[in-house]
């Protein structure tokens, strides 16, 4: 996944929301006066569960299934219903119930 929010209008809607830091980026300070916004990216080289025995490895995580869902609303008061939804289907996609799993991850 990629972040790049350095575009005139993603700066314009966080500068109106008055959230931006005047001077640097500190997060962990508590004088910090604001955020900074940054570009990012990652990535995970993934592969399958015979591939990884066979040569060995240490199995820390397994994708058991995925959900998605589309549902812009507004980007400064989000809904909970779409991160929900998609939770839901990535449940069932995996044939789970929520009481079975130890961790989910929701990534936007």
């Amino acid at each position: 996944g990629t972040e790049a929010p350095l575009v005139w209008g993603v700066l314009k809607g966080w500068e109106a929301l008055r959230v931006l830091s005047p001077d640097t980026c500190r997060p962990f300070s508590a004088d910090r006066a604001g955020l900074v916004l940054g570009e990012g990216a990652g990535m995970a080289v993934l592969e399958s569960y015979d591939h990884a025995t066979a040569r060995g490895a240490t199995i820390l995580a397994e994708i058991a299934g995925v959900g998605l869902s589309a549902d812009a609303s507004d980007i400064v008061a989000p809904t909970v219903e779409g991160p929900e939804a998609a939770m839901r289907f990535c449940l069932a996609d995996a044939g789970l119930n929520p009481e079975d799993v130890d961790y989910l991850i929701c990534t936007g």
